[in-house]
């Protein structure tokens, strides 16, 4: 009888140590699975990667796409601007390429941040055909570098704002969506002051026809009366294209004492 009662309370004793075990278990597993979770929330990736990469989804193929091509374009603008800085030679075309650095290098910071929050591995250089372009661009200089980088800038800005403008309307995700809503305004003010750059400069020196319109200053004066004046050279007196040059110049007098020959 006595040896009946030692062995059933072995057993009970055995069972609640089991209960003890397993509870401590399942608190470590849980404490381990919170730890986890926390990481992730943090972007500890190397924590749990399934846990990371299920947070992290939802965007989609098209936003993805959006942030890629926003930051290649930043980079694009801060390039060029770079280049105007060394090149131009208008000092409106040097103030607006500093606001070219100034604002794209902003925006593309807003870039970085709002790809890494999404996992979008973004591009950091330059695709080679917007190297290309930058490329061309620094062979340029004065007045020609003015007009191709100003017919540049509309061309690039009137693009990227349509894109900026679809995303704001389209774009599934909010905080890109919003994102795109929000650099609309500078953007679009971009535009608007290059195309009154582009409008002040006039004609560019790739439309004209070198035969009858050697230099732009010519034209701009031919089109606007009221423009400066550039001073010419001045006219030989004894020349027939002198206003004052006499058609029929006059005989001289004959004097009776000596008669004409």
């Amino acid at each position: 009888m006595k040896t009946t009662a030692l062995v059933l309370l072995a057993i009970a004793g055995l069972a609640v140590g089991c209960n003890r075990s397993n509870h401590d278990d399942n608190m470590r597993a849980r404490d381990s699975r919170g730890m986890v979770s926390e990481q992730a929330a943090r972007g500890d990736r190397s924590a749990d990667p399934e846990a990371w990469r299920r947070d992290n989804a939802g965007i989609s193929a098209s936003d993805q796409t959006f942030l890629k091509e926003a930051a290649v374009a930043n980079m694009s603008e801060v390039e060029m601007g770079r280049v105007g800085l060394r090149n131009a030679d208008s000092d409106r075309v040097k103030a607006f390429s500093q606001k070219m650095v100034d604002d794209h290098t902003k925006a593309n910071e807003e870039v970085k941040t709002l790809a890494r929050s999404k996992s979008v591995a973004i591009p950091m250089e330059l695709p080679s055909d917007k190297r290309a372009m930058v490329n061309t661009m620094s062979k340029k200089n004065g007045m020609d570098f003015d007009h191709a980088f100003i017919d540049h800038m509309v061309e690039g800005h009137q693009k990227v704002v349509d894109m900026f403008e679809r995303q704001s309307k389209t774009g599934e995700d909010a905080a890109v969506r919003a994102f795109a809503a929000r650099m609309l305004p500078t953007l679009r003010g971009h535009l608007q002051l290059a195309k009154d750059i582009q409008t002040s400069m006039g004609t560019s020196p790739g439309q004209l026809d070198p035969d009858t319109t050697p230099d732009t200053r010519w034209d701009r004066q031919l089109r606007n009366p009221d423009s400066p004046g550039i001073p010419r050279s001045p006219i030989d007196p004894a020349s027939p294209a002198n206003p004052d040059f006499p058609q029929n110049p006059p005989t001289r007098p004959t004097n009776p004492e000596f008669p004409p020959r």
